[in-house]
């Protein structure tokens, strides 16, 4: 996970404001499928939009539905954790 707090850090301006943007996030979802799923999945998974907390994913194979979900919830675990903010509220995933 040292790669992930690498692009945390060129990300903080300041120690109160975190400037987050989506290409931020499509990276660190990367880092956190490929812990999971390992190369294929970065294959398959892609990040869509960011809009008020939520992050939108797209699955372009079939998975099972506990994997989308120990995913959703490892994402927003691994990026509020690092980040100390709630920047993730909910992702919504699209197949």
């Amino acid at each position: 996970m040292k790669s992930f707090e690498l692009l945390l850090k060129k990300r903080v301006k300041n120690n109160t404001k975190l400037s987050f943007d989506i290409h931020t996030l499509r990276q660190t979802t990367e880092v956190v499928v490929h812990d999971m799923f390992g190369e294929v999945g970065n294959k398959y998974i892609k990040v869509r939009d960011w809009k008020k907390g939520i992050l939108f994913l797209s699955i372009s194979k079939s998975v099972w539905r506990n994997e989308v979900m120990l995913l959703r919830n490892k994402l927003t675990f691994e990026i509020n954790k690092k980040t100390k903010q709630k920047i993730i509220k909910f992702i919504k995933i699209n197949k």
